[in-house]
């Protein structure tokens, strides 16, 4: 699964505004989503690849009635939840790390919980 995100996007996004003023708050808040998604999407694969190496255990083939389809569901879903409790805390990382670049360098606005 090839995931493609570019950061610099979002950055060139909400550092651009049409009256030339720093980011505001929502700005900050849409950044902070975009971190959340961007670890649910991480842990997802994650999930996605962890599971693959475990071995079958013969009770169940390939052809399991859809059951993979429900384990890929529900782990997407348990990613998105963990995304969301911040119990991982990659997307309070990337968004440190984006944050001042995106809101310009005597802009101190931190982190929303």
């Amino acid at each position: 699964m090839d995931i493609l995100f570019d950061p610099s996007v979002l950055l060139r996004q909400s550092a651009s505004t049409s009256d030339g003023k720093t980011p505001s708050r929502t700005d900050s808040a849409a950044l902070h989503k975009a971190c959340r998604q961007f670890e649910s999407i991480l842990l997802g694969s994650m999930f996605k690849e962890m599971r693959a190496t475990v071995p079958g255990d013969g009770l169940l083939n390939d052809d399991d009635g859809g059951m993979k389809t429900y384990q890929s569901l529900m782990d997407q879903e348990v990613a998105s939840q963990l995304a969301q409790k911040q119990s991982v805390g990659i997307a309070d990382v990337i968004y440190r790390q984006l944050a001042p670049k995106a809101q310009g360098p005597d802009s101190q606005d931190p982190s929303p919980k």
